[in-house]
């Protein structure tokens, strides 16, 4: 351990403390002194803090150091000094530790302002010290003494966080006290009005309101990460008097403009900033969200860049503002396309207040200029309303998502990323919902739509995501892939395939070199850069190109096959839900394409259970089905079974009446089949059974020529 060096004669030094040889002092506190001892029953060297000998009769320090050493002993992190034995005896007061022969991060500060070195791999140690106090606060202990000296860093890179001497238990009531002993046993080791604490590390409410949280430990660690990026203080206290006297003139300055010599990445400055708002309120809630900030920071993702402010008034920020007729529910509503284009990563901003009958708004993300979709309907919906969310793909409601805390007249923040392969959005400040998108955006617009003016919006703003040193690799072939330069995107796919081979951006890049290939009309060569995906941990991806690569060929049987295999294959894949994703979205899509497509997909959706059996669009579809009651009773799956010919389905399902007239089909004399054209033909079945009706009919009279695909497999049957 290396506190502050003390050097003290031999002479002076105890031989013994408890059975324990002393070998030096290391160093001396206000209250204690750590030596280094051999452990003669272990045969190790440890390190051993005992109360100062002329300090020993004081029962206040007894208590408040017993209370150091059992906080510290309750805590069990590899981050956290750990505590091997506690022993009181009537002459002495000691605990032990493991003995690390490392130095403070205050000694390695001092360091690197001499040798004016980048310290941004000390990073990675302050992360492990956030993770170690996040620990803390979940067993509700605040350290309350959070500072370089009180780090030490070993020479294997061992970070340890020790000195709990200040350390107080956050939120106690009646109840938890009674379990904490230490507390109980020691109830006036904190004597209210006084502060503790050292002062160029402490938070304004503990100096102004004498107030513990854990937001006063993230201001603490605001400070420690302002001087590793700066090697600086990030404000001068002299005293606690000084600073009330002053409390109005501190300001803290970015950690860019205080040393712009040195390597400090935007996104770690942006965290020190927070951490250190005057406010707790503005400060991290939780050290949970400080961590996933630094983390995003280590995984290479994207800072956020302020792009545009964009005005629903203001004309000139839009290049198209037209009524269209919404898809599904044929709504007529206002759509707006920004006049600005802004590809890749992209965050929007906005405060929204609903108001009494609004039917909500949609916030748009990647789309086309014009509804042009590029052939994969990519443009993104986050459509906001009272009480709930929905996630749409050009116009197809995807995900419904209930948000209770989207309520009439009460305005809330919403915020939404589409960043790499997902999208997620924030109200107040609580992510609502985190979903995987891997069909590369094709357009570029942001914009909004919506059906009324039943609300008021506040600042919409628009963010772009800065580029970074891993994922952002698949920026550049997807925005050649977005601007229609294929050939440009496959090869640089290619290069990322090769130069990440099995990793996840290589596997994600042999997934879009697919689709690139596909946008290419070269169908055999995309079908086998998608077989590249099988067994690997992006293996979902596989069967979602390949189905795109059938419905390319407009093969929909196929299709439909490739995402039942998927749903076969990887039922507990978390990846699992872009397949789930794309059947329901296909269901709506194919609707226009051909007769046959949505009850493909709509039995797929019903029989492995993605979807209610009494959900709107299955209704829809199954009302225009009628079925002859001498069959049996039919379920909606039953219903579509039976019109798609699937015989495997029907007899899962136990209709054996339906599973005998499609083998008897080809029969024309057969009872069955003889009972099916006289119903079909009846005339109070007519509307009823139109379709038919009228193909049979026509077939009769010889005066309709029939287009094939239109129609389901039964009906083509019974037309042959």
């Amino acid at each position: 351990m290396d506190k502050q060096d003390a050097t003290t004669p031999s002479a002076q030094l105890p031989e013994k403390i408890g059975h324990y040889l002393v070998k030096k002092l290391i160093g001396k506190g206000g209250m204690g002194e750590v030596y280094l001892c051999f452990d003669p029953h272990t045969e190790r060297d440890v390190a051993l803090k005992r109360i100062r000998p002329e300090m020993h009769e004081i029962p206040l320090i007894r208590q408040r150091f017993l209370k150091e050493a059992k906080i510290a002993a309750q805590l069990t992190h590899p981050a956290i000094l750990a505590v091997y034995s506690i022993e009181e005896t009537i002459s002495d007061i000691f605990y032990v530790m493991p003995f690390i022969q490392g130095k403070t991060l205050k000694t390695l500060l001092a360091e690197y302002r001499k040798s004016k070195a980048s310290t941004i791999h000390l990073v990675r140690d302050f992360l492990t010290v956030c993770h170690a106090v996040q620990y803390a606060h979940s067993k509700g202990v605040l350290h309350r003494d959070l500072k370089p000296e009180n780090i030490l860093i070993g020479p294997f890179n061992e970070v340890m966080i020790y000195d709990f001497g200040l350390a107080e238990y956050a939120d106690m009531t009646d109840d938890s006290f009674d379990q904490m002993p230490v507390l109980k046993s020691h109830p006036d080791l904190t004597r209210v009005g006084k502060i503790v604490g050292t002062i160029t590390y402490m938070a304004p409410e503990r100096i102004l309101e004498k107030l513990d949280t854990i937001q006063s430990d993230i201001y603490s660690l605001g400070v420690i990460l302002y001087q590793i990026l700066t090697l600086k203080h990030p404000f001068r206290r002299v005293s606690v008097k000084q600073f009330k006297q002053d409390v109005e003139k501190e300001k803290v300055n970015d950690p860019i403009d205080i040393a712009p010599m040195r390597e400090i990445p935007p996104l770690l400055a942006k965290i020190a900033m927070k951490s250190l708002s005057f406010k707790k309120e503005e400060r991290y809630q939780s050290l949970r969200d400080m961590i996933a900030d630094l983390e995003h920071y280590f995984e290479g993702k994207a800072d956020w860049v302020f792009s545009a402010r964009l005005d629903p008034k203001q004309a000139g920020d839009w290049e198209f503002q037209e009524t269209v007729v919404l898809k599904q529910t044929r709504d007529w509503a206002i759509y707006m396309l920004s006049s600005s284009l802004f590809a890749g990563n992209v965050k929007l901003e906005s405060n929204i207040t609903f108001q009494k009958g609004s039917e909500g708004i949609g916030f748009l993300l990647g789309v086309a200029h014009k509804f042009d979709q590029k052939g994969l309907d990519s443009g993104l919906t986050v459509w906001l309303m009272p009480g709930q969310v929905r996630l749409m793909r050009a116009g197809i409601v995807l995900k419904i998502i209930l948000a209770p805390q989207i309520e009439i007249e009460e305005s809330c923040e919403v915020e939404i990323e589409k960043l790499y392969e997902s999208i997620q959005l924030k109200i107040n400040q609580s992510l609502l919902f985190h979903f995987p998108i891997f069909l590369p955006v094709v357009g570029a617009h942001v914009g909004l739509v919506y059906k009324d003016l039943n609300y008021r919006m506040k600042n919409f703003s628009v963010y772009q995501g800065s580029y970074n040193a891993r994922i952002g690799c698949l920026t550049i072939p997807d925005t050649f892939f977005a601007n229609q330069l294929y050939e440009k995107a496959y090869d640089e796919y290619q290069r990322i395939i090769h130069s990440f081979e099995r990793r996840s951006e290589g596997l994600i890049a042999a997934f879009r070199c697919g689709l690139t290939l596909l946008e290419l009309n070269r169908i055999e060569e995309a079908l086998e850069a998608f077989e590249k995906l099988h067994k690997t941990q992006k293996g979902v991806l596989e069967w979602l190109g390949k189905g795109l690569a059938y419905r390319k060929l407009q093969d929909m049987q196929e299709e439909a096959k490739c995402y039942e295999i998927a749903l076969n294959l990887f039922e507990n894949d978390p990846n699992l839900v872009l397949i789930e994703e794309e059947i329901l979205f296909r269901m709506e899509q194919s609707k226009e394409e051909s007769r046959i497509g949505p009850y493909l997909f709509a039995l797929l959706l019903i029989r492995y259970r993605l979807i209610d059996r009494n959900h709107p669009s299955i209704q829809e579809l199954v009302g225009k089905l009628a079925f002859p009651p001498f069959l049996g009773e039919f379920s909606e799956e039953g219903v579509i079974a039976l019109y798609l010919m699937k015989g495997k389905v029907l007899e899962s399902l136990g209709l054996k009446e339906a599973q005998n007239f499609l083998e008897t089909i080809d029969d024309a004399q057969s009872p069955l089949m003889k009972k099916f054209r006289e119903w079909i033909l009846h005339k109070p079945h007519k509307e009823e059974m139109g379709i038919l009706y009228n193909i049979l009919g026509a077939q009769k009279n010889k005066t309709l020529l029939v287009p094939f695909n239109e129609y389901l497999p039964l009906e083509l049957k019974l037309i042959r």
